[in-house]
């Protein structure tokens, strides 16, 4: 019995340094920051064409960080969405 146990105690400490260092390198969810999300335009009507015309768009009008022509489903192809901040 004695010899048993003393086989699983290294077994066991080598387990908690493999988590402790998994748990420490592994970032958590709730560090994670989108910087950008994707947002229909609201001032885009029509087919989008060109991603540049979009983005300037998005740019000027709706003070986004980026726009781009996006297929979406059930909607007709190249509808716009703007890439606004996250924070906004």
């Amino acid at each position: 019995m004695a010899k048993s146990v003393a086989g699983i105690r290294p077994t066991v400490a080598i387990l908690i340094a493999f988590l402790l260092i998994v748990s420490l390198v592994v970032p958590t969810a709730e560090g994670v920051i989108c910087p950008l999300e994707s947002k229909r335009s609201k001032t885009w009507s029509g087919v989008c064409a060109q991603s540049k015309n979009c983005d300037k768009q998005c740019k000027t009008w709706e003070r986004a960080k980026h726009g781009a022509c996006h297929a979406t489903y059930g909607k007709v192809l190249g509808v716009k969405a703007c890439m606004h901040a996250g924070n906004k």
